[in-house]
């Protein structure tokens, strides 16, 4: 695991079970999955031999110790190890994107029933899922153009068609 790894952590509880079976309605791939998982965070620097990472909460941007009792995948998505110093101190404390989750809603809904995105609204709030996608972007390895609102489904399959996810705690 090295500095800007991605770690996608597999969904749990309530909210996830009633949101990924609407998923499951809408996406045939979603549905076939056997490791489905929700939250998305990056791997930002290590303490003590521990692997840090920086995610999006309901409290905020935040760091944390990377707990290895949740299941879990880390990608090698960047090519080379990065420094995520200065965008995880932009970024720290920032409002978590609740309004979020109803763009998502619709963003699935039209795009299963009459094929077509809506454009994310760039602000500096945030979900889990957008961080990620905004970290990678401006590292030079975006999974999507700018204005595509990141949605888990499409970060997995970007993830999974360029590279094999490793299983670290799976």
């Amino acid at each position: 695991m090295q500095t800007g790894d991605i770690i996608l952590f597999k969904g749990e509880g309530f909210l996830f079970k009633v949101l990924s079976g609407i998923l499951c309605l809408v996406d045939k791939e979603w549905r076939q999955r056997k490791f489905k998982p929700w939250h998305v965070a990056f791997v930002s620097r290590f303490w003590d031999g521990q692997p840090v990472i920086c995610e999006a909460l309901i409290g905020g941007v935040q760091e944390n110790i990377l707990d290895d009792k949740r299941e879990y995948k880390s990608y090698h998505w960047l090519e080379i190890p990065v420094d995520p110093h200065d965008f995880v101190d932009s970024h720290l404390g920032l409002k978590y994107d609740v309004a979020q989750y109803l763009f998502t809603s619709l963003q699935y809904l039209i795009r299963h029933f009459w094929n077509r995105r809506i454009p994310r609204l760039l602000d500096n709030s945030y979900t889990c899922w957008e961080l990620v996608a905004e970290f990678v972007r401006d590292n030079g390895k975006p999974f999507q153009v700018i204005y595509d609102c990141p949605t888990i489904n499409d970060i997995v399959r970007v993830l999974d068609e360029n590279i094999l996810g490793l299983p670290d705690k799976a």
